[in-house]
């Protein structure tokens, strides 16, 4: 049963809103026209400013940045990242979210319904002072601003939490006092609650922290696979959240073995782990998302492995659940060398592997893990891993000639001690573009030439959260000075992979993208270049007008960065929604000026 004291309020006052107005005072950039004859091909005279006739990126994610401000000091430091609609006039503000503070605290349901007397307030009776709260609310992608508030005792007061309707939290509960006294029930797991509300009007939001589950658990490996070290003694049980790993339950350590009551081919491992499962105010929450991890003491090189609460299936007659691990990949030694592959040169870099695949046996628990380690200057490198297929990574140090090495390895389980692995460390990709064709291009002085790794995005269905996923987690971004009057030809160095490009003009000018170009080694030639039509958009960062000025008088924000995105689909056709999205493309970038007005400048759409 699912259980969770929340009140959603949504706010009604229009102090609440979030996004664009109408603003015919703000300045524009727009070309002045008589008529559509005085306007670029695929422009039309409107209010005697030249208009792009069809907004092909009608909708965009901005990301505010805000700096130390005196003009609304609540919103210093904070950042936004606001779904808007690109105004087809050119002219709109930007109003931030109403920020209100929120008491938050927890209905500690074992205390009641138990009767174990548990002290949570060891540091004073004032409070739960045992008791740590994280409060998170995700922007419409993660990764891009994840804003966080955190205290350490209940009842908790945060400030600054933006609140209206579409805003909402999760709330993460942990003990985080000295429990050793008292009896071991007390030990609560933590708990984490999804589709929390917040309005202007609340001052107090209290959530249950529910009397928690249990399940038992019973890991299964083959008798016959000790011989490879798969012993599970002192390994240990959890539950975590599928999102950021956020522990769920009171761990266990697992104790000796026992031969399989119905099949002596396996050895068992049982464990009953006390969990609290996600709880949500969602008439309909996700059920079973929450993950059993398995992982190896510190240390140890073995794999962790996972299985999700929604996968499992119980022993005919019994509550026990089964996971058969079946066995443990063995612990090889590797010793290689890294070097570079023009001149076969020794290089002392970072590598890092990243497991991609392990032999379970179970198609419903997967295993992941993770290792780094340093060549030496003489290139020399030794590590231990279990046996497997791995991303390798190689990140050489900024010497201007070598690239990132991206490759893939197999790690046999036998011998123990591999020795002779090379690693060769390439040199740069080159990516060369030319302006000689466009007289738009080359009008300008100067510009800075992109290199971005290409993020796509990966929504979670269960649990609707969208977040970046880099393509290609090595490599790096890359940028150069274009300066088209003296040299219409730029050629910029850069790693494997695939990359966004854009052409930033230093006037105001909109940018040339081009989206997803997999870069391979030699030589790449950007396609030709067309200069995008201008998408003006002038306007005033704004607070809502009943935020205290802070002596200023203004409620305009200076100085803040705006980065703006567009979100496109599989297809490569812009997405109006994060959720249905594959890849995400930085479109223009500006800065708010002293007095909170803005002026961005979108390109009309992406080069072919």
């Amino acid at each position: 049963m699912r259980s969770c004291l929340i009140v959603i309020v949504l706010c009604s006052s229009a102090s609440c809103s979030i996004g664009i107005s109408a603003d015919s005072n703000s300045a524009t950039a727009s070309i002045p026209c008589k008529s559509s004859q005085d306007c670029p091909g695929g422009m039309v005279c409107s209010s005697s400013l030249c208009r792009v006739s069809d907004l092909s990126i009608p909708q965009v994610l901005v990301d505010i940045s805000i700096p130390s401000t005196t003009n609304a000091p609540q919103y210093s430091g904070m950042g936004f990242v606001l779904p808007l609609d690109v105004p087809s006039l050119g002219r709109a503000d930007i109003t931030l979210p109403d920020l209100v503070p929120l008491s938050l605290d927890a209905d500690l349901q074992n205390t009641s319904n138990a009767g174990l007397n548990c002290d949570y307030s060891s540091v004073s009776a004032a409070g739960k002072n045992s008791v740590k709260v994280e409060v998170t609310h995700r922007w419409p992608v993660d990764g891009l601003e994840r804003t966080v508030f955190t205290a350490n005792s209940l009842p908790a007061t945060l400030t600054g939490v933006p609140s209206g309707s579409g805003y909402t939290y999760e709330a993460y509960f942990s003990l985080s006092g000295d429990l050793s006294d008292q009896d071991p029930k007390c030990n609560l797991p933590p708990v984490l609650v999804r589709d929390v509300g917040v309005s202007a009007s609340q001052s107090l939001l209290t959530l249950a922290w529910p009397t928690p589950k249990s399940i038992a658990l019973d890991v299964q490996i083959q008798a016959s696979a000790f011989a490879t070290g798969s012993d599970l003694y002192h390994w240990q049980l959890d539950i975590v959240d599928p999102i950021q790993g956020r522990v769920l339950a009171v761990p266990v350590t697992l104790g000796a073995n026992t031969v399989d009551a119905k099949d002596p081919g396996l050895v068992d491992y049982k464990a009953t782990v006390n969990y609290n499962p996600i709880l949500s105010a969602d008439s309909s929450p996700p059920v079973g998302t929450e993950l059993i991890r398995l992982q190896p003491p510190t240390g140890v090189a073995q794999p962790t492995y996972y299985v999700s609460m929604s996968g499992l299936t119980l022993f005919a007659g019994s509550n026990e659940a089964p996971l058969p691990i079946n066995a443990v990949p063995a612990a090889v030694t590797i010793q290689g060398r890294v070097e570079t592959a023009d001149q076969a040169q020794p290089l002392a870099a970072p590598i890092t592997f990243l497991s991609t695949g392990f032999s379970v046996g179970n198609s419903g628990i997967w295993a992941d893990y993770t290792a780094s380690t340093q060549s030496g200057a003489d290139g020399q490198f030794n590590i231990t891993l279990p046996a497997g297929q791995y991303r390798v990574l190689v990140v050489p140090s900024g010497d201007g000639k070598h690239a990132v090495l991206d490759t893939q390895w197999t790690i046999q389980s036998s011998p123990s001690n591999q020795a002779g692995r090379l690693l060769q460390v390439p040199i740069y990709s080159q990516v060369q573009g030319n302006a000689a064709d466009s007289s738009q291009l080359t009008a300008f002085q100067s510009a800075t030439i992109e290199a971005t790794p290409a993020n796509g995005l990966l929504c979670d269905r269960a649990t609707q959260i969208v977040a970046l996923r880099n393509s290609s987690p090595g490599a790096r971004s890359a940028s150069a000075l274009f300066q088209p009057q003296s040299n219409s030809q730029f050629v910029l160095p850069v790693d494997m992979g695939r990359f966004d490009f854009s052409l930033r003009p230093s006037t105001d000018r909109p940018w040339i993208v081009w989206k997803g170009k997999e870069v391979v080694t030699g030589t790449n030639t950007l396609s030709a270049w067309a200069s995008p039509l201008p998408v003006p958009w002038a306007g005033s960062l704004k607070v809502p007008s009943n935020v205290t000025s802070g002596g200023s008088g203004s409620t305009q924000i200076p100085w803040a960065v705006m980065r703006v995105y567009a979100l496109l689909d599989d297809g490569g056709q812009v997405a109006n929604d994060p959720k249905i999205a594959a890849t995400i493309v930085q479109v223009a970038e500006s800065r708010s000026e002293a007095d909170g007005t803005f002026q961005l400048e979108l390109p009309d759409g992406f080069q072919p």
